[in-house]
């Protein structure tokens, strides 16, 4: 239906896949194999679903432009070949989506194009919990945030709440005082989930901010291991816990804590 580009590393496609396979798709962590028509199955890529709209049977992927596979992928102008949806895209979010009572308050952390998954969960959770988003612009632009996040701050903040403490944050995770503003940020708000959406130093970096900081909040991270068959079937992204089991994450879900314990212990 539509592609934009917003650099030349990074356009978003708007795909019309029907009602039916939108619902399927509108899942938090779900994600997709695309490839373009005539490419071999090997070109499979997976991308995270960013944002459905399920009253036109819409879909919408980034795609940040790295190598061969995605070059292939952006080539094609007309129609796509899917396979999915896939629902690991996320680890630890069942402890956050299972939540019951009270509206809760969600911090999204997310470093470039790793914000894609955030936007979904943003959607899908935002009529029953209160999110927060610190993001790092890195290789994404101004233009892309207005078009898919809201930037405004929450209707529901308490009265005399300070403004930049809700709705969207830009911090640079590079930062030396990245650490203090977000442990700021956090102690104000006291968050009972917060979601890393980064790349695998940062989890772990962040991850043991959050755990020292919140200690009660659950905590969800990004699925950055290499997936290639999605069906637990190649090994590609086998890791070894702890425990001395081997385990696939294309398929195995596990708690946050449970994630920084068996990844990078």
């Amino acid at each position: 239906i539509e592609k934009k580009f917003y650099n030349e590393n990074l356009v978003v496609y708007a795909l019309d896949v029907g009602k039916g396979f939108a619902m399927k798709a509108g899942r938090p962590g779900s994600y997709l194999f695309a490839r373009a028509r005539g490419a071999g199955s090997f070109y499979d890529v997976p991308l995270s679903v960013m944002k459905t709209d399920v009253e036109q049977g819409y879909i919408y992927l980034a795609i940040k432009i790295i190598s061969s596979k995605t070059k292939t992928l952006i080539g094609e102008n007309e129609k796509f070949i899917l396979r999915g949806p896939y629902r690991n895209g996320l680890h630890g979010l069942s402890s956050i989506t299972g939540k019951k009572g009270k509206k809760q308050k969600i911090l999204i952390i997310a470093k470039g194009i790793g914000i894609a998954p955030g936007i979904l969960v943003s959607q899908s959770l935002g009529e029953r919990a209160s999110v927060d988003m610190v993001i790092d612009m890195e290789k994404i632009s101004k233009e892309f945030i207005r078009d898919f996040i809201d930037e405004q701050p929450h209707a529901d903040a308490p009265n005399g709440e300070e403004k930049e403490n809700a709705g969207v944050q830009y911090v640079s995770l590079t930062d030396k005082d990245a650490d203090r503003k977000l442990e700021k940020l956090m102690q104000k708000k006291k968050y009972d989930s917060v979601i890393l959406l980064v790349s695998d130093y940062y989890i772990e970096h962040f991850g043991n901010l959050i755990k020292k900081v919140l200690p009660g909040a659950d905590l969800a991270v990004s699925n950055n291991f290499h997936i290639c068959c999605g069906e637990g079937l190649c090994g590609s992204c086998s890791i070894d816990t702890s425990g001395g089991d081997s385990i696939k994450m294309c398929k195995c879900q596990l708690k946050g804590e449970e994630f920084l314990n068996n990844v990078f212990r």
